[in-house]
């Protein structure tokens, strides 16, 4: 199949086949540009591929997520046999290669040893630092009011740098355009399915199930084994094990008895002690934290086993480098983030006493509801908001 980007014609037939995505495949049409054809694009898709392709190249230029995303930046016109010459046919984005998946290289707990491709692996070490700077991809989108939707194991990558990339974003919620997706059940946050439908036909995706499917794709990366997938007596689904918040963390943490509501029990007591030995060894990485393996296992709690849905990124202290509030406080001289910036990096000159003293207001005070109602309708950061508040 023929199709044009700009003014370059492109044959499907000598292209490179990077992988077949949601509703297509995924062509390499140079070193640095790859095109996703797209089986049957609808009228809706076509006038939200237009509006988001114009988002996407302010995302190429955009430093902290460029090399993390591949994002649609060109339509892609032309075709051939059925498909009109001015039809929209896809679109192009950066062309990451031919990479990995980030779960290629996760842990293989039946095995007991990290999974191999090309002959290199992936150290505990390294796998907790790509779970943090996952969660820090994700929420730089969500700050930028982009929801993935559809996160899972097909749409993450490792890229040649050795960071995680989210791919296939055609069918994330951007602004104003809702997700046509319906999902990958086996990552998808289950109270979705309590929902309607959104007026694309897709499931009502949010920040929160984005946080859930990173979560549960992360924990398989990093412990092993789906976190619903525990072997029980009888046997039950990943989605029924998931609606009840049941995981093989929380059989490790809170005993069998959280099997009792589900009927079931554990078939194989082995495999849970294996989970309970990962889970251990993970805990003793330090990383940049200190505790990092430990923080990543509070998440999985978290997230997993009591229904809070609130990104790692946020859960981390204010004085941690990676924490959205780091930076901004020691600008504006915080005492406290100052201190600790000061033991690791040196004196840091404040250029305001009355910034050192004065006092900042807890990102946790709670709001009027008048208040949330507005910043949430005029998409306003309240966490920005207070700062820029406090730094005048």
């Amino acid at each position: 199949m023929k199709f044009t980007v700009g003014s370059t014609e492109f044959d499907t037939e000598h292209l490179e086949s990077l992988g077949v995505g949601s509703y297509g495949e995924v062509y390499a049409c140079s070193p640095h540009m790859a095109a996703k054809i797209i089986d049957d694009i609808s009228e809706p898709l076509a006038r939200k591929l237009l509006q988001i392709c114009d988002i996407g190249i302010s995302m190429e230029r955009d430093p902290e997520i460029a090399s993390c995303v591949a994002f649609p930046s060109t339509i892609a016109k032309g075709g051939s046999g059925d498909r009109r010459h001015d039809e929209i046919v896809g679109f192009a984005m950066r062309n990451l290669g031919k990479r990995p998946h980030l779960l290629d290289l996760g842990f293989d707990l039946d095995d007991g040893k990290p999974r191999q491709v090309n002959g290199k692996h992936l150290s505990d070490e390294a796998l907790v630092l790509l779970a943090f700077r996952a969660f820090q991809v994700l929420q730089s989108l969500e700050r930028r009011h982009i929801v993935v939707g559809d996160v899972s194991y097909n749409n993450l990558l490792l890229t040649e740098a050795g960071a995680p990339a989210f791919v296939d974003l055609d069918s994330a919620h951007i602004g104003d355009w809702e997700s046509d997706s319906n999902g990958t059940d086996t990552y998808t946050d289950p109270h979705l399915y309590e929902s309607d439908r959104n007026s694309m036909g897709g499931l009502r995706f949010s920040s929160k199930s984005d946080v859930y499917a990173l979560t549960v794709l992360i924990y398989e990366v990093v412990i092993g084994k789906h976190p619903h997938d525990f072997d029980s007596h009888p046997p039950i689904s990943l989605v029924a094990a998931a609606r009840s918040n049941v995981t093989s963390l929380r059989i490790v943490v809170d005993g069998e008895s959280c099997l009792k509501p589900l009927g079931v029990t554990v078939a194989k007591p082995a495999a849970i002690a294996k989970v309970a030995n990962r889970i251990g060894a993970l805990r003793r990485i330090t990383g940049t934290s200190g505790r990092d393996g430990d923080l990543l296992i509070e998440h999985f709690d978290q997230v997993l086993n009591r229904g809070d849905r609130t990104n790692l990124i946020d859960r981390l202290p204010d004085s941690d480098p990676r924490s959205p509030w780091f930076a901004r406080l020691v600008r504006i001289g915080f005492p406290s983030v100052q201190k600790d910036w000061e033991d690791t990096h040196g004196p840091r000159r404040v250029r305001s006493r009355n910034l050192v003293e004065r006092r900042m207001p807890s990102p946790f005070d709670l709001d009027p509801p008048a208040l949330s109602d507005f910043l949430s309708t005029h998409g306003i950061d309240r966490n920005q908001l207070v700062i820029d508040h406090a730094s005048t």
